[in-house]
């Protein structure tokens, strides 16, 4: 029995449980858990409407974070500006020009991430390789004026032309460099393109749901249940690949969708429209990459060509691969 089925066995007619007694439970009938794995439950929780049950694991959630005891006093400060002037120039969509300035008398280290909403949906985490606006890059800000100036990242292209509201979402997680002990300080906020004028303006608010800004390790999961509701799953595939002519087998999930389907299916940006997508898991330095560019594969007894790569990101800020298959004939 999974542990998500055996939390739902530990339920009794819908009753409020508390996080603690939960975790009691499951670990007397011998299941490790994680924070991780309370928080994807409680979210389902919510989904389903069982908000009592939901509050009281949130509550115990909260009431086990780490605290610390040396507070910011004053709070940090700091401005983060989505603009469409760079310099003496201005700048067209998909190119979004940023500011970012330190106007607290620390030295600080920013993680901000930025994410993308168009009519309303979450289309994902700005695609960064840098790391910059998707919070895998910290940024360093000296006292009093540090920071950056012209910075410029780029929106998914179908913002472009759609008619539909676009706005940004950012959340910055901001540390004291010279006194870690500190309690990470959070600033979160919003900007809406105005279409006519081409200009931004500023949002007191974050357009993400409660359950999706938590990070946990195993996002990978949660984009694989995901797939499964739209009818698709992990699966091995052979790649060949056309650098070293070896093959290798690799884990991902096949899809026979175009990009917008996929977007709504997976809450994730999804780049462009080609016959079929392969997903694979978050790459990491010291492994090979999944598959590249040219690469080949067999799936159904169709064969497919990798057209073109790209990584994206999810609204927690793991990175994965998209490969962009068309039909191969030798």
């Amino acid at each position: 029995m999974d542990i998500e089925a055996a939390m739902e066995t530990c339920l009794i007619q819908n009753s409020p449980i508390r996080g603690k007694d939960l975790k009691e439970k499951l670990e007397k009938r011998g299941y490790k858990t994680s924070r991780a794995q309370f928080y994807r439950y409680g979210a389902k929780l919510k989904k389903a409407g069982k908000l009592e049950q939901t509050n009281g694991i949130w509550r115990w959630l909260q009431g086990t974070r780490s605290k610390s005891t040396i507070l910011w006093d004053p709070a940090p400060k700091v401005k983060f500006e989505v603009t469409q002037q760079r310099g003496f120039s201005n700048v067209q969509l998909p190119s979004v020009a940023t500011n970012l300035v330190n106007l607290s008398p620390y030295q600080l280290g920013i993680r901000l991430k930025v994410w993308v909403f168009l009519g309303g949906r979450n289309l994902g985490l700005v695609n960064d390789l840098k790391g910059y606006y998707n919070g895998k890059r910290q940024i360093h800000a000296e006292p009093d004026g540090g920071g950056f100036g012209n910075g410029c990242f780029s929106v998914p292209p179908e913002c472009v032309d759609s008619n539909e509201e676009l706005s940004l979402s950012f959340e910055m997680t901001i540390t004291d460099k010279d006194n870690p002990s500190k309690s990470p300080y959070r600033i979160i906020g919003s900007q809406t393109h105005r279409r006519k004028l081409n200009d931004w303006f500023y949002e007191p608010a974050n357009f993400l749901e409660d359950d999706e800004c938590f990070a946990t390790p195993e996002n990978w999961d949660e984009l694989l249940s995901r797939f499964s509701l739209a009818g698709a799953n992990l699966i091995d595939l052979e790649i060949e690949r056309q650098q070293t002519s070896t093959k290798s087998v690799i884990k991902g999930v096949m899809m026979f969708r175009g990009a917008k389907k996929l977007q709504e299916t997976i809450k994730m940006y999804v780049p462009d429209e080609f016959e079929a997508y392969l997903f694979s898991e978050a790459l990491f330095e010291e492994k090979e990459a999944p598959f590249e560019k040219n690469d080949k594969l067999i799936w159904s007894g169709n064969k497919y060509l990798i057209k073109d790569i790209e990584n994206i990101y999810d609204a927690y800020s793991q990175s994965y691969r998209i490969a962009k298959l068309v039909n191969y004939i030798p």
